[in-house]
């Protein structure tokens, strides 16, 4: 549900803000990698 609600987030600063979003979608794509580097660590 967070996660979501940060992309909807993103999205539109994005859209409002045009270049000076490109922070969130920064702090956005990390946090997303280091959710899937969880998932595949709880896989091992």
């Amino acid at each position: 549900m967070a996660k979501n609600y940060l992309k909807a987030v993103a999205k539109a600063a994005h859209r409002f803000a045009g270049f000076f979003a490109t922070p969130f979608d920064v702090v956005l794509s990390l946090y997303e990698d280091e959710q899937m580097e969880k998932r595949e660590a709880k896989l091992d």
